[in-house]
């Protein structure tokens, strides 16, 4: 059996702990979609420019409505795994913001089926934490950002073996709705984390009852695609920077077993549904609404050790 040893570590809460971010940008990439793509690329200096200064940590991928066709199907990226990151503006702002003007202007090439659901599933499962790839972290707050002129027409279920095409005007608001929590409880499982916040921006004539249930589940924002995008993306970028719910404390030691740690604030022992530890990144995320800046923090966790080094009445 392995033998362990008490260890912990103690420091000062900091408010300013770097926070991270995932944005995913699910664009419509039918034929009617280029005028939007365009202002979305046009206005993008006005959403990032918040950005600059803070200590955000964020990645930014681009993915399709389609299934099938067009530049990058089926949940693949259209950008790198390097360069739409916090550490590419960092290093060229200039070519940060170029790759994201061309990497939002997808193409208008793709099906006019649009599966803006389906492909956030597929890109999960290709990027996310359990893909051995994993570009979406599960430390990260994740915002989907959705970009469309059309309805969803999605297979009704995650669980479904084909990416069948479903006429959801056709449906019932409630099935639709129905339709839509199932992804989100899909998306939650797959990322694992309980909170994703949904960015919409639809035609305000479309009953676009699958993605405005997302937006009112996550406590997301709705935006009509015929508004001004300069005005749009700046409501966008505010969004984002104050999703960060959480502050992420890097652990100099790395407990070998989570399951024997204890999170301490001002000397009260926190309920474990309040902090989650990542042990490859020797992360610990504890709800930032029960700590403030100066808080004493003690991490108490059992450290395994070579059992020679264990006295016999250990």
């Amino acid at each position: 059996m392995p033998q362990y040893e008490f260890t912990s570590e103690s420091f000062a809460a900091s408010l300013s702990t770097k926070k991270y971010v995932d944005v995913i940008y699910v664009i419509d990439d039918s034929g009617s979609m280029s005028p939007y793509q365009e202002a979305m690329s046009a206005n993008f200096t006005k959403f990032i420019q918040s950005f600059e200064g803070t200590d955000l940590d964020f990645h930014f991928s681009v993915i399709s409505t389609s299934q099938s066709g067009g530049r990058c199907p089926d949940g693949l990226m259209n950008n790198s795994h390097t360069n739409l990151t916090a550490a590419a503006m960092a290093t060229d702002s200039a070519a940060f913001v170029a790759d994201f003007q061309a990497a939002v202007q997808i193409g208008s090439e793709g099906s006019g089926d649009e599966m803006g659901l389906w492909n956030l599933k597929r890109h999960i499962e290709r990027f996310g934490p359990e893909s051995g790839r994993p570009y979406h972290r599960e430390f990260a707050q994740t915002v989907v950002v959705y970009l469309s002129d059309e309805l969803d027409h999605s297979a009704t279920s995650p669980a479904a073996s084909e990416p069948e095409t479903v006429e959801t005007g056709t449906v019932s608001d409630e099935d639709n709705a129905a339709t839509a929590l199932e992804y989100l409880s899909y998306y939650k499982e797959a990322l694992g984390k309980e909170e994703i916040k949904f960015f919409a921006i639809t035609s305000a004539g479309l009953n676009t009852v699958r993605w405005n249930t997302l937006v009112s589940e996550t406590g997301g924002v709705s935006a009509s695609i015929d508004e001004d995008f300069a005005l749009t993306l700046e409501s966008l970028s505010s969004f984002v920077t104050d999703q960060s719910v959480f502050n992420l404390v890097y652990m100099e030691k790395a407990p070998k077993v989570d399951e024997f740690m204890e999170v301490i604030v001002n000397g009260e022992l926190l309920p474990v549904d309040n902090w989650k530890y990542f042990h490859s990144n020797q992360l610990i995320m504890i709800d930032k609404t029960l700590v403030k800046e100066g808080d004493q923090i003690d991490i108490r966790f059992h450290h395994q050790v070579n059992e020679k080094h264990i006295p016999s009445a250990f």
